[in-house]
């Protein structure tokens, strides 16, 4: 059996069974500490001073980014800001960080200095330190990035979905997917509204204050959307043990797009075109009414939370009809 027969959920799976299995040896130290482990956007360690979040990431030359279309100052900072978007996703606060970057031995010097001008470009817009990291020699371009983080009790969790609920997402969605459309040469990218598509892809904005005022003011379950509406809610879903329902009525979407895109490009995009690193969250419709007023990014309700149909996201079209969807989003190992 191959990575590409099973995909990336079930291989992760298969980790966590290994690691778990190791974890449960009578000699293991310090388990008490571990407050959360795989499964979910970060890790969370227990200090004596408060909780610790740690996260990392990884972006491959031609699976991730591509010099066809992104400068090395647009790969260092989506590299940060993707790192930056999973501390969101628990409500924390970055510290610092450590760069790893495989490289081959005739890159430009130049182009690495590119590379840490966009990294520091996102990490000093929320104070976070660059500590270290690690340099190597490789024959394809890599950029490892590690975040370690604060948070106080009030993390928001994958687990926490609960059934009634209402779901919603922040800022609008599909405008990445749709800025890499007009990057591979679809549209000419132009006009002063082409680049401001072309940059969500490139250099998103991660939800950091956003993530912050949720978990301060009760809501409990969220993530970030990295690979796709459809596909990240059935995340949240599998790991609350409920359904959830959307209505692509509701969804957000930049009206700029209709310009250009049809309606159905365009809501494909938002359910499954990934890399929009906006928030995901559910809680009791009174406090997620309350908070949406204080998204700087805005925030709209686009479904609710199933006591049924465990781990299924159903989508509602027009006349609350179901919609059948082709692609679900990214996963790393399906062929």
């Amino acid at each position: 059996m191959k990575i590409s027969d099973v995909g990336e959920n079930t291989l992760i799976e298969i980790i966590q069974d290994l690691i778990s299995s190791s974890e449960s040896r009578p000699d293991f130290r310090r388990q008490e500490n571990l407050i959360l482990g795989i499964g979910d956007d970060a890790a969370v360690w227990k200090t004596e001073s408060g909780l610790e979040i740690s996260t990392t990431d990884t972006m491959v030359q031609g699976v991730h980014f591509s010099f066809a279309y992104s400068s090395w100052y647009d790969i260092g900072w989506r590299a940060m800001a993707s790192n930056l978007s999973d501390i969101a996703a628990m409500g924390g606060a970055p510290l610092y960080a450590l760069i790893n970057i495989g490289l081959p031995i005739d890159t430009d010097v130049d182009n690495v200095k590119d590379l840490y001008k966009g990294i520091l470009a996102v990490g000093d817009k929320y104070s976070v330190r660059i500590v270290g990291g690690d340099l190597v020699k490789s024959h394809i371009i890599f950029i490892t990035i590690v975040i370690i983080g604060a948070s106080s009790q009030n993390l928001m969790l994958r687990s926490e979905m609960k059934s009634g609920d209402v779901i919603a997402v922040t800022g609008s969605l599909g405008s990445s997917a749709a800025g890499l459309r007009v990057l591979s040469g679809a549209l000419t990218n132009n006009s002063e509204m082409h680049k401001s598509i072309i940059d969500t892809h490139l250099r998103p904005t991660p939800r950091i204050i956003e993530g912050q005022i949720l978990a301060e003011n009760g809501i409990r379950a969220a993530m970030d959307i990295s690979d796709g509406l459809v596909i990240d809610l059935n995340r949240l879903c599998n790991s609350s043990g409920v359904g959830a329902i959307i209505h692509t009525d509701k969804i957000p979407t930049d009206r700029r797009l209709q310009s250009d895109f049809s309606g159905e490009e365009i809501l494909g995009w938002a359910l499954s075109g990934g890399e929009d690193y906006e928030l995901l969250f559910s809680g009791p419709e009174s406090i997620v009414l309350s908070v949406i007023p204080m998204m700087p990014s805005g925030a709209t309700i686009i479904g609710e939370v199933s006591g049924f149909n465990v781990g299924r996201v159903s989508v509602l079209g027009p006349e609350n009809k179901p919609i059948k969807l082709n692609d679900k989003g990214w996963d790393h190992f399906k062929l």
